[in-house]
């Protein structure tokens, strides 16, 4: 489990439509909010083209999905991830489609669609509907996790946020590549360094009086 999460929704979440009431919204958008901006980030599938939806005036975009948009943008939770399948999606079954052919590419923690949607997907664990999000075991999972000291473990844990975060701090007393322990930490540099757009790197460690220059 990585210590942030990534989901993937189909539009159609995000449409007044779908909610019986302006409150039933109100509901799920503050439910939504809460997770998104504080321990998640949102998968933006075909290199954006899933944002770019939402610039359709025919449809009716709740004002708070609107909202929760542009705050994904501001604080960079959007994941920009590569086109999978060879057409562009048309409706939101497509788009679930395409979420889960990006999941097999490289794995999400959840699919969020619409009860409608779920049903061509009944046996498959990741594809939830909205509103069933309160009693699934992957939505609101906690950030802390206890990870095993290798480099793979680090690396399988941190992936997400190596990928994607604004600022990145290293925090260890100890930490020297030179020692044994800490000669596969260049691994997670180079995990950043294949990033388009580099974070603000800050590595924390002793200096001791007279240890050397």
């Amino acid at each position: 489990m990585p210590l942030i999460s990534e989901y993937a929704f189909t539009p159609n979440v995000f449409e007044k439509e779908s909610y019986s009431s302006e409150e039933v919204a109100f509901l799920y958008f503050q439910d939504f909010k809460n997770v998104l901006l504080n321990q998640a980030i949102v998968r933006n599938l075909r290199n954006g083209e899933w944002l770019k939806t939402f610039n359709d005036n025919n449809k009716s975009w709740h004002l708070r999905a609107k909202e929760l948009l542009k705050k994904l943008v501001k604080q960079n939770r959007l994941n920009l991830f590569p086109a999978v399948l060879s057409d562009t999606p048309q409706n939101d079954d497509n788009w679930c489609r395409e979420a889960l052919a990006s999941h097999e590419k490289e794995p999400l923690d959840g699919i969020i669609t619409s009860d409608e949607i779920v049903c061509n997907y009944k046996d498959i664990f990741t594809i939830v509907s909205f509103n069933k999000l309160s009693t699934t075991q992957w939505w609101k999972q906690g950030p802390s996790v206890r990870p095993e000291r290798t480099i793979e473990a680090y690396m399988e844990h941190l992936r997400i946020i190596l990928q994607c975060a604004n600022s990145i701090m290293f925090i260890d007393p100890h930490l020297d590549p030179t020692r044994p322990g800490y000669r596969e930490f260049v691994k997670l540099i180079e995990m950043i360094c294949t990033r388009k757009r580099h974070p603000l790197i800050e590595i924390h460690r002793v200096c001791y009086e007279g240890s050397g220059p």
